[in-house]
């Protein structure tokens, strides 16, 4: 079950275990997603995230996007209040080495 919990316990444990360079992607029941650089607070019924400004509906792949997390591009971050209710799932997808310039979550 995603709720406060999760965001406070889980997702950290999650996050290391999966290694120190890592992009947390959530997605919302609505289909939109969220790429997480900061959980900020986690409260009875909501989360507030830090997440990398939205580029409209570009892939997950795309180049722009990853130069902007990985890259060392100029930092866009912005707030986003969700539901748990309205969370379908989290994604952890593997980044760069940690050798590598990190912007990643918890960057």
């Amino acid at each position: 079950m995603i709720d406060a919990r999760y965001f406070r316990d889980q997702l950290p444990a999650d996050v290391a275990a999966a290694g120190e360079q890592v992009v947390v992607e959530v997605r919302m029941a609505s289909g939109h997603s969220h790429r997480v650089r900061a959980v900020v607070s986690a409260t009875d019924g909501f989360a507030v995230l830090e997440r990398y400004e939205a580029h409209g509906e570009e892939p997950m792949g795309h180049e722009a996007w990853r130069q902007q997390v990985f890259g060392g591009a100029a930092e866009r971050v912005e707030r986003v209040v969700v539901a748990y209710e309205q969370v379908s799932d989290v994604v952890l997808i593997p980044g760069r080495a940690a050798s590598q310039s990190r912007i990643g979550f918890g960057g």
